[in-house]
């Protein structure tokens, strides 16, 4: 959705054509200036966020962004080793123009949205523990592992240093037999979006149900999330449902994958590793369409999946 991110930038000064355009393709004109804002953004959204960040680096004064949430915060923590000034509260973030960014060398730890399928795996498959190192542990983005935890999992995390403002480390997972579902806030619900489609197939294997609150974003990621994961787990009897923005899964301790299944990725690289590891960690092999999207974000899953499988 574009209206979300054209709104702010063309109180800024940016100009877009058509403007009622509400997805891509649209055309963008600068204007030679672009002024400070204020904006309280709708949703909780990085990519909002940073869009708003970047251009204030060329506006004259502060530009802050006031969030309902708090969403990923890498755009603000990193900014400052470019020579900006920025402020990177809870909900809260700034950036002070005009600047001009000198160039630095970045290391980039880990991504815990791709590590997150690999742990989910060992969440599931029986007998199976892991650890995976040198990961982001920006509290931002690790709410996936808390919600594992909630679960009934034996999920840790350990920090072992820093990248810049990033702290980094090792997250571990052990096999859980007593799953039960759990209750992610609306509030929360940014900090694990990314992750919803590999929670809700381990949802999918606890007792009783989990619900995600506020889970409207899965509508608009690649594909819609929300109903491809509904659809996804009607596939292996499981019964799942949005009920307004909230997202529920009613889970089964037996589970177990019927043969034959054949999944559709619609594109979308988060639902091809989902699906992965519900074949993975099932009784049956199931076929995956579309499955390159993997690329996208992981194109080594594959490889490390067939590394750690055993």
């Amino acid at each position: 959705p574009m209206q979300r991110v054209m709104t702010p930038l063309s109180r800024m000064g940016a100009r877009f054509s058509p403007q009622d355009a509400q997805t891509l393709p649209i055309t963008e004109r600068g204007t030679g200036r672009l002024d400070p804002i204020t904006y309280e953004t709708p949703v909780a959204s990085a990519q909002l966020k940073t869009a708003v960040l970047l251009a204030g680096l060329s506006a004259d004064g502060e530009t802050r962004v006031i969030e309902p949430a708090p969403s990923r915060n890498h755009t603000e923590l990193m900014l400052p080793a470019f020579g900006a000034e920025t402020t990177a509260a809870t909900r809260v973030a700034s950036v002070k123009g005009p600047v001009t960014l000198r160039a630095t060398d970045v290391v980039v730890p880990g991504d815990p949205s791709s590590a997150a399928f690999l742990l989910c795996a060992a969440a599931l498959c029986p007998g199976s523990a892991i650890q995976v190192e040198g990961v982001s542990l920006n509290p931002a983005r690790i709410g996936f592992l808390r919600t594992l935890e909630h679960m009934g999992v034996n999920a840790s995390r350990r920090s072992d240093g820093a990248e810049g403002k990033e702290l980094s480390g090792i997250l571990s997972v052990e096999y859980c037999d007593r799953l039960h579902g759990c209750e992610v806030p609306a509030e929360k619900i940014a900090t694990v979006i990314d992750e919803v489609p590999i929670l809700a197939l381990v949802a999918a294997h606890a007792k009783g149900v989990t619900v995600f609150r506020g889970a409207d974003e899965l509508r608009v990621k690649e594909t819609d999330r929300a109903a491809a994961v509904i659809e996804g787990l009607a596939l292996m009897g499981i019964d799942a449902w949005m009920d307004g923005s909230d997202l529920f899964i009613e889970g089964d301790p037996m589970l177990s994958t019927p043969a034959g299944l054949r999944f559709d990725a619609k594109g979308d690289h988060r639902l091809a590793m989902t699906w992965a590891v519900a074949g993975l960690c099932g009784a049956n092999p199931i076929e995956i369409q579309g499955f390159d999207a993997v690329s996208v974000s992981y194109p080594g899953f594959l490889d490390d999946i067939r590394m750690l499988a055993r």
